[in-house]
């Protein structure tokens, strides 16, 4: 589970990636938050769930004229 307060958050589940697509022309801070969890009917594995915030800073682009 994730979201974003400004852009889009991408999670390719096949690689774990994680990707942020920042809406046009923004610049400023951020906050991603991600819920991670595992199956926990997998045999040998605990239940394990983590709730994390992710800081991300934009910095400002001067456009060309």
């Amino acid at each position: 589970n994730q979201s974003s307060t400004v852009g889009t958050v991408i999670l390719n589940g096949s690689t774990g990636e994680l990707g942020y697509a920042p809406p046009a022309n923004y610049s400023g801070t951020t906050l991603i938050y991600l819920g991670i969890s595992n199956d926990p009917t997998d045999p040998g594995v605990g239940n394990y769930d983590q709730n994390v915030t992710v800081t991300v800073v934009v910095d400002q682009v001067n456009d060309p004229p």
